[in-house]
């Protein structure tokens, strides 16, 4: 059963789902956000795009949904990009914590979807 209360835009792309994260990830949006990418990922989408190129900020939650999410896809065998904003905040939260090393992750969209090919 789909989610009813959608936080995350998504959407199809080379038979991947782009997922477009709101401008602000936090306590009150991470489980809403948990919920909808554990209910994508049971979809079985060839690929998925996280896409924070329109994120101005991410809180430890969100990181920790994110790993989650790509845990998840791992055992799935889906395989999943970062889309990150050039510069900013959430660019540095992505590079601090790492998850720039543990998801491929590029600020071009097309780059992403190649790699997921």
């Amino acid at each position: 059963m789909r989610p009813t209360s959608s936080v995350l835009h998504v959407y199809q792309a080379d038979d991947c789902d782009i997922v477009t994260f709101p401008a602000e990830v936090d306590l009150l949006n991470d489980q809403r956000i948990r919920t909808q990418l554990l209910w994508l990922l049971n979809t079985s989408p060839r690929g998925l795009v996280l896409d924070l190129s329109g994120t101005r900020f991410c809180a430890a939650c969100g990181v920790d949904a994110i790993f989650r999410a790509c845990i998840r896809a791992k055992a799935l065998g889906i395989r999943v990009g970062l889309l990150s904003p050039p510069s900013g905040p959430v660019n540095r939260v992505i590079q601090i914590t790492g998850l720039d090393r543990a998801i491929p992750t590029t600020t071009d969209r097309a780059e992403a979807l190649a790699a997921l090919r």
